[in-house]
């Protein structure tokens, strides 16, 4: 199942990098905003 579906692994990998810098992002703002 591995060596069929790699970009299914890539997909999901680029996903979860996506969203742990949007949260970040997010996350920095309201701190810039908080102060």
């Amino acid at each position: 199942m591995e060596a069929k579906k790699p970009k299914v692994k890539a997909r999901i990998a680029v996903f979860i990098i996506v969203a742990i810098l949007i949260v970040a992002a997010a996350v920095f703002l309201f701190l810039l905003l908080g102060r």
